[in-house]
């Protein structure tokens, strides 16, 4: 996930970038090499970030059959 914003005034970039990796070896050698590094004359941040796992929801209903449906009556005619 990449998110990225330009500061209205000065046209500044904001943003931030989620990076996954396979390999614990990996994030620690990114995160060494990366922090503090410079990205178009700014100074990097670079730290850990954990997740849970995906969104569970909070209220699942089970699956249930489609109700049959009452019929409408037939409209009366004057």
């Amino acid at each position: 996930m990449h998110h990225t914003e330009f500061g209205p005034a000065y046209r500044i970039c904001q943003g931030y970038a989620l990076i996954e990796y396979e390999k614990f070896e990996e994030v620690q050698v990114a995160i060494k090499d990366l922090d503090g590094a410079d990205l178009y004359k700014q100074i990097m941040s670079v730290d850990w970030a954990f997740s849970s796992g995906p969104a569970k929801r909070k209220h699942t209903r089970k699956w249930s059959p489609p109700r049959a449906r009452s019929r409408t009556p037939p409209r009366r005619r004057h």
